[in-house]
């Protein structure tokens, strides 16, 4: 509920260093409760980890989720 409020007052704020740490924080947290669930299973894949960090190097704002599989989305103001 907290995280959504944060959210929600970041979109409307327009503050979006704060809309992608939520973001981020979000996907991450999910896919670390999968690989730490009994039994633990990953949607990363190889090309997934390849995108991520292509985008860790890229200058511009962004925001980097994963969806509940592989899927990069990439979101940018």
């Amino acid at each position: 509920e907290e995280r959504y409020r944060r959210l929600r007052s970041a979109i409307a704020t327009g503050d979006f260093a704060e809309f992608a740490a939520i973001a981020e924080s979000d996907s991450k947290d999910m896919h670390e409760l999968f690989e730490t669930s009994e039994p633990a299973f990953s949607y990363r894949t190889a090309a997934t980890r390849e995108v991520l960090e292509f985008l860790g190097k890229v200058g511009s704002p962004y925001a980097a989720t994963l969806d509940a599989g592989p899927n990069v989305h990439v979101i940018v103001p």
